[in-house]
């Protein structure tokens, strides 16, 4: 890897299709935000049909494609993203997509094109490490100036080489009104990911064998998790 430029361009193949109804998935339920020692409460902006108001919405979705992932978990996290994705489309967000294992790479820029969204996930391949600090901070950058909900949805199934960086990365995000849920399985560590995320019940951990059905889930968060715009 280079230090210098951790981005780096990554090869995938067409060919996965999935449609599946997130009508048919039960919702997850999120407690709303609570004041912490006097500090201003921030809550979801909604009005009564589920729609926002304001800027544009951002959710930067990151996909660890670490060696650990090969095979049936990194199936099943591309099936789950492709619905997250255009789940967040249908409810009025901009999705950019980062893959990272020993380095990042941003398959996608923020956009509410679904296909080239789905062409951006499709057939990724799994190797390398996990450095989880890049990514986080490539998309708290991309989101920088953006004025609607901004959110990052990361999903691990290890413990990264660069923790205390992404630790301190994380609560920089929370402070500057940018949302962090982490999903985790395999050999994630769960304490790890409270850590990284908003609130303690952003942070679950599942079995491989239910990570296609929890990001897809994930795509209901978004209404009821994020912050008020600055």
């Amino acid at each position: 890897m280079n230090d210098n430029n951790p981005t780096q361009t990554f090869p995938h193949r067409k060919g996965l299709s999935l449609s599946m109804s997130l009508e048919n998935i039960s919702g997850l339920r999120v407690a709303p935000r609570q004041a912490v020692a006097g500090r201003a409460v921030r809550l979801p902006y909604m009005v009564e049909d589920g729609c926002r108001r304001g800027g544009a919405d951002t959710v930067w979705a990151l996909l660890d494609i670490s060696g650990s992932m090969t095979g049936e978990p990194l199936e099943e996290a591309m099936r789950g993203f492709i619905d997250f994705c255009r789940a967040g489309v249908q409810q009025g967000y901009r999705v950019g997509f980062i893959a990272f294992n020993d380095a990042l790479h941003e398959l996608s820029p923020a956009t509410d094109k679904i296909r080239d969204l789905e062409e951006s996930i499709q057939n990724l391949y799994a190797g390398g490490g996990t450095i989880m600090a890049a990514p986080i901070r490539h998309a708290a950058e991309k989101m920088k100036e953006a004025s609607g909900a901004r959110v990052i949805f990361l999903v691990t199934d290890g413990f990264p080489a660069d923790p205390e960086e992404t630790v301190t990365l994380a609560q920089d995000c929370h402070r500057d009104g940018i949302d962090i849920i982490a999903l985790g399985t395999g050999s994630a560590d769960h304490e790890f990911l409270k850590r990284l995320a908003s609130r303690t019940d952003l942070a679950r951990h599942v079995p491989q064998t239910e990570l296609h059905l929890s990001i897809a889930q994930t795509s209901r968060l978004l209404l009821k998790s994020v912050s008020r715009p600055r």
